[in-house]
C-alpha cells in the first residue's frame, strides 16, 4: 500500500475592497481561506503608493490564523491613489492577495484637516468645519451636546446633564440664584 501526503503550501488569502475612505483614512482588510497545511502566524494588509505593495512597505497587522479581518489605514495623504493587498505567513513564507485600489478625498482649496476633522480658512481668524462635529458629511446630523457640555448625548434629560444634581432647580454651574439650588 501506498499514499501521498499533502504538499504544505503557502496560504490562500483574499484582499476585501477598501471601505469608508476619507480624506485621510480607509478600511480595508481581507479573508485568509486556507493556512496552506500549516498555523497562519501573522496577517494583515500591505499598501503604497506604489503598485504592489509587500511587507517591506507600510504594514499593518491583524491578528493570525483563518477568516475574515479588518485593518484601519490611518495618516493617509488627501487626494492620493493607495495601493493594498491583504497578506498571510505561514512557515512556507508569505502570500499576498490581489491588489485593490482607493483614492482619499481631496482637499478644496483653502481647506486643511485638524484633529481629524476637515475645516475651512474664511479668511476670518478662525477655521470653520465644513460639517458638524460627529457627521461624516456637510449634510449630517452630527453629535448631539447639552449646554456647556463637551461629550455627546443621547438623552436629554435633568438626570443626565452634567451641571445639576438630577433636576432643573439643582444647577451647578453658572448659577449665582437660590431659586436654582
Amino acid at each position: 500500500m501506498s499514499f501521498t501526503t499533502k504538499t504544505k503550501t503557502i496560504a490562500t488569502i483574499v484582499t476585501t475592497p477598501a471601505t469608508n475612505v476619507s480624506y485621510t483614512s480607509a478600511t480595508v482588510g481581507g479573508n485568509v481561506t486556507d493556512n496552506g497545511g500549516l498555523e497562519v502566524t501573522e496577517r494583515g494588509v500591505v499598501y503604497s503608493t506604489n503598485q504592489n505593495p509587500t511587507t517591506a512597505n507600510n504594514k499593518v497587522t491583524k491578528g493570525s490564523g483563518l477568516g475574515e479581518f479588518t485593518c484601519n489605514l490611518t495618516d493617509l495623504q488627501d487626494g492620493t491613489t493607495y495601493y493594498v493587498r491583504a497578506f498571510a505567513t505561514n512557515a512556507k513564507g508569505t502570500a499576498y492577495g490581489e491588489q485593490v485600489t482607493f483614492t482619499t478625498m481631496q482637499l478644496q482649496e483653502g481647506e486643511g484637516i485638524e484633529n481629524g476633522y476637515v475645516y475651512v480658512d474664511l479668511g476670518l481668524s478662525v477655521k470653520w468645519a465644513t460639517c458638524t462635529v460627529g457627521a461624516s458629511s456637510p449634510e449630517g446630523y452630527g453629535d448631539y451636546f447639552a449646554w456647556g457640555e463637551t461629550k455627546p448625548k443621547t438623552i436629554y434629560d435633568w438626570s443626565t446633564y452634567d451641571w445639576c444634581n438630577g433636576s432643573e432647580t439643582t444647577l451647578t454651574k453658572y448659577n449665582n440664584s437660590s431659586d436654582y439650588g
